[in-house]
């Protein structure tokens, strides 16, 4: 079933960062269209991102020295760097995501800068597609990750056009039948791409470096938040999935040292549902206190 953990680890890590995107979206259209300030803009999202990300290194580091692990000075000073993708320390390959939304923030503040209307905002589009495909097959050739330009695009243009998402709402609620019949719709697609996928992923030997698997890894987190904006429409979240979101990024952080590696959980007890009991268990109560640090330690940098 690893295939199942790397379909969840990957497709939601997608699903944050379209997330992020249109968050980031949104609050533009909401300011008027004005530009992203670089340097207090890239400032506060370092800061946000190290409040987490530096308290778990670390920790991580502590663990080493007291289980007398050797410990990687190269590969934690380009992870407090924000290079994890590139220098990955051991059992913590899932920091390549530090990297990616870096520089999808770096990218927000070219972005940021368009007009709020006419062929500007569809000529930025077509420019980072251009790059995009054109930085894939280069960085594919020397074996580096080129699908983060993917990522990227998808970055951009759900950035660009995250305000379409109110006004396609506001349209639905007019007319109810026309809501179910596209609703029908987006569910059905949503079961099919993922089932496909799944199934694919289940048959086939998983390689991160495999540009097929992150295409249809993309269309899944995509299809996913299409599904979670209807479900959301029309449900309103509760106090569970509010709490899930404020410890979602030290989850994140968390959870993959607990499923592989030294510090693993997940194969203490011969049951396999009590270990996935304990890997939740755990993770949510590292997250928990690793939200209350980063939170502390924000407190005190903005006071």
């Amino acid at each position: 079933m690893i295939w199942l953990g790397h379909y969840l680890g990957d497709v939601f890590s997608i699903v944050f960062i379209c997330i992020s995107a249109l968050l980031y979206g949104l609050k533009w259209a909401s300011n008027g269209y004005k530009p992203f300030p670089v340097k207090s803009f890239l400032t506060k999202r370092f800061i946000k991102i190290a409040a987490s990300l530096y308290p778990y290194l670390i920790a991580l580091i502590c663990l080493y020295a007291c289980f007398f692990m050797p410990i990687p000075i190269r590969k934690f000073v380009s992870n407090f760097l924000f290079l994890c993708w590139f220098d990955k320390i051991p059992t913590n390959g899932h920091l390549w995501f530090i990297t990616m939304i870096w520089i999808c923030y770096c990218s927000l503040c070219l972005s940021s800068r368009i007009q709020k209307r006419g062929k500007a905002k569809l000529g930025l589009l077509c420019f980072f597609l251009a790059g995009a495909v054109t930085m894939h097959l280069i960085l594919d050739k020397y074996n580096l990750p080129g699908y983060m330009f993917l990522l990227l695009f998808i970055y951009i243009m759900l950035f660009l056009y995250a305000p379409i998402k109110d006004k396609m709402y506001s349209k639905l609620d007019e007319h109810s039948s026309q809501s179910i019949y596209l609703f029908s719709i987006i569910l059905v697609l949503f079961i099919l791409v993922n089932s496909f996928t799944l199934y694919w992923m289940s048959m086939t030997e998983y390689d991160a470096r495999d540009s097929k698997f992150w295409y249809m890894l993309t269309l899944c987190g995509l299809s996913w938040i299409v599904f979670f904006h209807m479900l959301f429409h029309s449900i309103k979240p509760n106090v569970i999935v509010s709490f899930l979101s404020k410890i979602s990024f030290e989850l994140y952080l968390v959870h993959h040292i607990l499923c592989c590696g030294p510090f693993s959980v997940i194969e203490i007890f011969e049951n396999p549902i009590a270990n996935f009991a304990l890997l939740a268990f755990v993770s949510f109560i590292l997250a928990y206190f690793l939200h209350i640090i980063s939170g502390r330690a924000l407190k005190c940098i903005n006071n």
